[in-house]
Parts: structure tokens; C-alpha cells; sequence
């Protein structure tokens, strides 16, 4: 199962509950791919570079997709690509993208 996260959008909910940190975040994330055998791509707005940048811990993939880029058009640009076509799960806390990304995945 690949599960796909607009990540700064989910932690940043999380964060104002007192639920987590970034560092905390992906932990979970991850233990939670690793019990469960699922792959996790957590896309970030920007980086530290003007480059998209990735780095995988385990069943967990993070993605920067680089300075002045918003995780939002990334993740949409790459479903319209269909590099993301066996999503079984998004998760956002943007009602927006959230239904532009089942839009495009019903036209797949």
C-alpha cells in the first residue's frame, strides 16, 4: 500500500495539538510503515535547496521538492504525470488539494 502525505500541512495540524514534532512525525510515520508493510511518501514544501531533495528511512520516503516549490503543486504535477498512480491513501489536512487529488485519481 503506498500511502501519500502532504507532510508541513498534516504536521503542522498535529503540532498545534501538541501531538508532535517534525523529527517525532516522521518517526511515527515510519514505525507505522515498518509495522504495517506500507510505503509512506511524505512530500514537504521546500528544502534546503532550490533542487527537490529525497531522503528514504525505511518504508518512508521524504521529499523536499525544493525552495519556492509548494508541496501542493508538486504532488499534483506528479499525479497528473501518473508517477503516483497506485496511491492507495492521500492525507491532507487542504480540503482543496484533497479534492483535486481525488479528482485526478478517479481519471486515471
Amino acid at each position: 500500500m503506498l500511502i501519500l502525505i502532504d507532510g508541513y500541512n498534516v504536521l503542522k495540524y498535529a503540532e498545534k495539538r501538541g501531538a508532535y514534532t517534525y523529527k517525532t512525525f516522521i518517526n511515527t510515520l515510519n514505525l507505522y510503515g515498518t509495522k504495517k508493510g506500507h510505503t509512506i511518501r511524505l512530500i514537504f514544501d521546500g528544502g534546503e535547496s532550490f533542487w527537490k531533495s529525497e531522503q528514504r528511512i525505511d518504508h518512508i520516503f521524504i521529499i523536499h521538492v525544493g525552495k519556492g516549490v509548494s508541496a501542493d503543486d508538486y504532488i499534483v504535477q506528479q499525479i497528473e504525470q501518473g508517477n503516483f498512480k497506485n496511491i492507495s491513501l492521500f492525507v491532507s489536512s487542504d480540503g482543496a488539494l484533497a479534492r483535486e487529488v481525488a479528482a485526478q485519481m478517479i481519471c486515471l
